[in-house]
């Protein structure tokens, strides 16, 4: 909607203009789906965490835990502002593994598999890319630091 003002064109925007930009389509559902599965990896991690024999691993996966918790939220939060709330929370469930390296590589992999399902807005694909960045960041640490 446009109104003429004196010289200037403005734009007169209203809420529902600001809501559902861009392309969801069934991302609503792996959008949750991405949520659970980063509380699951933090899970994972935190139990790795707590059993792992080696500092460097201790120190990078106390890292990742931590960090992913307040990354899910944000991705959370924005997605549902965008989109109102979650439809339902998938129930998932990762492969049980005790080792960082695997869950973390699992966990990125699944993104990489995913993320463009969820939706192409750029705000919400920036905050997974920060996911996906903390994900590579810890997979470095745990495969090369010893």
């Amino acid at each position: 909607r446009h109104t003429r003002c004196s010289r200037d064109w403005s734009s007169d925007v209203c809420s529902s203009d600001l809501l559902n930009q861009g392309n969801v389509g069934s991302g609503k559902q792996k959008a949750a789906e991405l949520f659970m599965q980063c509380r699951q990896v933090s899970t994972a991690m935190h139990y790795f965490h707590l059993t792992t024999s080696s500092y460097s691993a201790h120190k990078a996966s106390n890292e990742f835990y931590l960090e992913i918790v307040e990354l899910a939220d944000n991705f959370a939060e924005t997605f549902i502002g965008r989109y109102g709330k979650f439809e339902a929370m998938p129930n998932v469930k990762i492969q049980p593994v005790n080792d960082g390296l695997t869950i973390v590589v699992n966990f990125l992999q699944w993104i990489d598999s995913n993320r463009y399902s969820i939706t192409d807005d750029s705000e919400i694909q920036n905050i997974i890319d920060e996911i996906s960045g903390l994900c590579s960041s810890t997979i470095y640490k745990l495969r090369e630091l010893k």
